[in-house]
């Protein structure tokens, strides 16, 4: 019998939403945390295991549902708009990205978020969702809005 050491690891999401109005240049910003689902602990289990080519999230999307992010959520509760990545890149254990969504995009009273992958494109309800967050942000055609943020892996702090 092997001696057993065991450390606790958790996945931390966060996410900044800038709305900055077209003509004013006015910034209102946001910060929001948001859960990992099973999707993305499966998608980081295929990786190790060396499955897959295209576990790299790719798109970002959102929605009007405000139902709280369960573990078991798949897709967005009523997605509005999805658009690909803007940046993707990793620094040690955490990685960031951003979406750019322009005046004529994603105008609604905005109440989920989430990032996509394995087989994502810019058809609703495709590929593997990532994570989802709860936003609250009213965009119309007089802002564009970035969506900056990370996932980062780290030793769970006792």
């Amino acid at each position: 019998m092997g001696l057993r050491v065991t450390e606790a690891i958790e996945i931390v999401g966060e996410l900044e939403v800038t709305l900055t109005h077209a003509e004013t240049g006015e910034k209102i910003v946001r910060r929001y945390r948001n859960r990992v689902v099973n999707g993305g602990l499966e998608l980081i289990a295929a990786r190790l295991a060396g499955e897959g080519n295209d576990c790299a999230v790719g798109y970002a999307a959102v929605g009007t549902d405000a139902t709280p992010p369960a573990a078991g959520d798949t897709t967005l509760g009523a997605e509005l708009a999805r658009k690909p990545l803007t940046t993707l890149s990793r620094d040690g254990s955490r990685v960031n990205y951003s979406a750019y969504f322009s005046p004529s995009e994603a105008n609604g009273d905005l109440k989920e978020f989430a990032v996509f992958a394995d087989g994502a494109t810019g058809t609703p309800g495709s590929g593997t969702m990532f994570n989802r967050a709860l936003i609250n942000v009213s965009k119309t055609a007089a802002y564009t809005m970035t969506v900056t943020g990370s996932i980062t892996i780290r030793f769970k702090e006792s």
